[in-house]
């Protein structure tokens, strides 16, 4: 719930006045897009393992797929600028 609430100031007008929202909507279809969907695997199988990812595990598992999906993206953005 904290996150969420970080996440909304951050990309906020009212708390960040410089932030450039255009940009910002282009990122978030980039995310929706998702054009990596075919590159990895999303079946039945996965998603009944993820399923059964419990307590501390599950914690870890959740942060490294929020801090490859990051880094995927990033990646994305500096190609992009090249």
């Amino acid at each position: 719930q904290k996150a969420a609430q970080e996440m909304e100031q951050l990309f906020s007008k009212e708390f960040n006045p410089n932030i450039n929202m255009d940009e910002f909507d282009a990122c978030l279809n980039e995310f929706r897009n998702d054009y990596n969907r075919i590159h990895f695997v999303r079946n039945d199988t996965f998603k009944k393992a993820a399923e059964n990812i419990d307590g501390e595990t599950r914690k870890i598992f959740v942060e490294f797929l929020e801090r490859s999906c990051t880094a995927e993206f990033s990646g994305f953005l500096l190609y992009k600028e090249l």
